[in-house]
């Protein structure tokens, strides 16, 4: 069921995460400063503290995907572009063709019969 206060998504924006990387971050940089300071026992230090480098393993790992995806959404943008403007300039260059093919009238010439430029003829 969808809502009418969600903004539509175009097909190459990716859905935001419920926890951003950098949010990671910090939460790892908690845990360790929690097991570094002695703020927590022992027992407890055990798990803390490999969750919080692996929090750091995962922020890195999420950063790096993330500007592999944008540097591919702005890779696949400049090629649409390309695209785009290849086709303009292969348009625009055919259109000045077939305009230069084409016999030009000079201003001395009569112009082309044409119902409009017919000789009439009056009747008495």
């Amino acid at each position: 069921m969808a809502s009418d206060s969600q903004p539509s998504r175009s097909s190459t924006e990716y859905e935001r995460a419920m926890v951003s990387h950098t949010t990671i971050l910090i939460l790892s940089a908690l845990l360790i400063g929690m097991v570094l300071g002695r703020v927590v026992d022992a027992q407890m230090a055990t798990i803390a503290y490999p969750l919080g480098m692996l929090g750091l393993v995962a922020y890195l790992g999420l950063g790096h995907a993330a500007r592999y995806r944008r540097e591919r959404a702005d890779e696949s943008e400049r090629r649409r572009d390309v695209r785009r403007t290849e086709s303009r300039l292969v348009r625009h260059v055919r259109a000045t063709q077939s305009e230069s093919i084409r016999p030009h009238r000079t201003p001395s010439e009569p112009p082309v019969s044409t119902p409009q430029f017919m000789p009439v003829m009056r009747s008495k």
